[in-house]
């Protein structure tokens, strides 16, 4: 069995966007996730072997507010076999996503702290069959069906506080 940790690693690598045909915005320091708003996390040079079958997957964020009020997330991975670098003019415009892990969320969240998903294994493997190769990229998009959260993004603390797939 492989382990392994992921973080995102670069600025133009996470962002939030108000969805397709929008632009991405990747220079702030959080991701907010709302009714309008979405965050995108591309998670590069991933170490997986082609044909592997990923026994437990969980995106780990960490919390940039205080937020008490309830909120159902929700998580869907690029349709590609290796994500392109997210670009503030083109956006998303063709990229396709598929699959949704649902993310409730019913306690508060502390400002720092991290959180973990629901477990995403689903998404990753689909992402696998893709058309991946080993040393590829995934992008994940985290939306909101009610609720809002807000994650930090890798320009606040570079990686210390960044996304993470596990």
């Amino acid at each position: 069995a492989i382990t392994f940790r992921k973080r995102v690693v670069a600025d133009q690598d996470d962002g939030q966007t108000s969805g397709a045909g929008t632009a991405v915005a990747t220079g702030g320091n959080t991701i907010q996730i709302n009714a309008t708003k979405y965050g995108l996390f591309r998670f590069t040079d991933l170490d997986i072997p082609v044909n592997a079958q990923v026994k437990s997957a969980y995106l780990r964020v960490y919390s940039a507010a205080d937020t008490s009020s309830a909120a159902n997330l929700s998580i869907s991975i690029e349709e590609a076999g290796n994500s392109s670098t997210l670009t503030g003019e083109t956006g998303v415009s063709g990229v396709d996503f598929f699959g949704s892990v649902g993310w409730t969320i019913s306690d508060s969240w502390d400002t720092d702290a991290s959180y973990q998903s629901p477990d995403i294994k689903g998404l990753v493997n689909a992402a696998l069959n893709a058309g991946w190769n080993a040393g590829n990229s995934m992008l994940l998009r985290v939306s909101s069906t009610s609720g809002n959260r807000t994650f930090w993004a890798h320009e606040k603390y570079d990686q210390l506080r960044s996304a993470q797939l596990i």
